[in-house]
């Protein structure tokens, strides 16, 4: 009979039955057990081992799973034939040290988008949270509408008018699981074979990912003093163009009115889109809120995408966008199959939390945001 005397230390994080199947795992790796011997029986070398049947039955299953070892009546567990070689050749997983931490490699980091987190509203998040969860389970447990609660999307839609001055329907107004997933159904909408993407250069990153994964050709187009560089625009064969012109992401600068009509001419003129990415406009450094793209926009060419991550916290990944009614047939079309990728208790927290303490938490923390960045 084989003898099997392992080093089992059940201080190890790892549980016994895992340590006694690699030390079986590696003595046939290494020849000491070989094909077509059998390994002693359960209650054997449970009493040889002073552990309990269950973990030698636990690590023995694990053997016959991965086709190591087979279960034969009357015989026992047998060692199967396997390439000793191809297994040898095969690299452990790259494992990172624990005492390693990325973040102290960095003395300064420069990444954009981070937020205050020292005012979240955590009270009044939590409470819209408790009320979000006394709506009936069908409610809650369900997928919801596909395009997001409706309640929510009217919120938002009077929003928009009266921050933004934005008219639109909650008809057009899609709840999205941030703007990478929700620019990813815009791209679906789109074709790539048809149109080419005008970008600011430069521009976000992350987007610019989202359209080069779903194999867009990316043209760049050059930015000056005052922003998007419009000659240039005009002299592409885009038919789609992604614009901040509320707070030029990276560079701060806004777009001014001159230049926005001249891009909603070309727009028009192009029978092209514009995707309005809007995504801090409730921080203003001076002067008065500058009305959105899509306010001006009379012809129904502008997709507007907004978001709450910069406010609040981007980790509820809740966005949204409003699309020109002649993309909602094509819409309703192509994502019929689709389910609404927020969940559904996120959704009504947010409703929630609008209603209630929205307008108070978003001044409260541009105001504290702008104290402390223009001093700076």
């Amino acid at each position: 009979m084989i003898e099997l005397t392992p080093h089992l230390d059940s201080e190890r994080r790892l549980p016994l039955y895992e340590q006694l199947y690699e030390y079986i795992k590696g003595e046939m790796v290494k020849g000491h057990l070989q094909t077509g011997e059998a390994l002693p029986s359960i209650r054997v070398l449970a009493k040889h081992l002073r552990i309990s049947r269950n973990t030698v039955e636990a690590a023995y299953a694990q053997l016959v799973a991965e086709g190591y070892v087979e279960s034969r009546p009357r015989k026992g567990f047998i060692i199967k034939e396997f390439d000793k070689d191809v297994w040898m050749k095969l690299e452990p997983p790259f494992v990172i040290p624990l005492s390693v931490s990325p973040v102290s490699r960095y003395r300064y980091d420069f990444r954009y988008g981070h937020i205050d987190t020292a005012h979240f509203p955590l009270r009044a998040w939590r409470a819209c949270l408790n009320e979000a969860m006394d709506a009936s389970r069908e409610e809650l447990l369900w997928y919801g509408e596909r395009q997001g609660e409706r309640k929510l999307r009217q919120q938002i839609a009077r929003y928009l008018f009266q921050a933004r001055g934005i008219h639109c329907s909650d008809e057009q107004v899609i709840i999205g699981a941030g703007i990478h997933q929700i620019t990813g159904l815009l791209c679906q909408l789109f074709s790539p074979e048809k149109n080419k993407i005008a970008m600011e250069n430069p521009s976000y990153d992350g987007i610019r990912a989202v359209f080069i994964n779903h194999r867009y050709q990316v043209l760049p187009i050059s930015l000056e003093q005052d922003g998007l560089h419009i000659a240039e625009l005009e002299q592409s064969d885009a038919t789609v163009a992604y614009v901040t012109p509320s707070h030029q992401l990276p560079l701060g600068m806004v777009l001014p009115i001159g230049k926005r009509q001249k891009l909603l001419k070309w727009a028009e003129t192009r029978n092209a889109f514009l995707i309005e990415d809007d995504y801090d406009s409730e921080f203003r450094y001076e002067g008065k809120p500058i009305p959105a793209l899509k306010a001006l926009d009379t012809q129904d060419r502008v997709i507007y995408i907004g978001t709450f991550s910069k406010v609040l916290t981007p980790a509820i990944r809740v966005c949204y966008m409003v699309l020109p009614k002649q993309l909602l047939s094509s819409f309703y079309q192509m994502f019929s199959s689709y389910h609404q990728p927020v969940a559904t208790v996120v959704q009504k927290r947010w409703r929630y939390l609008w209603k209630k303490a929205i307008w108070s938490v978003i001044f409260e923390k541009c105001a504290l945001y702008m104290q402390k960045n223009v001093k700076r």
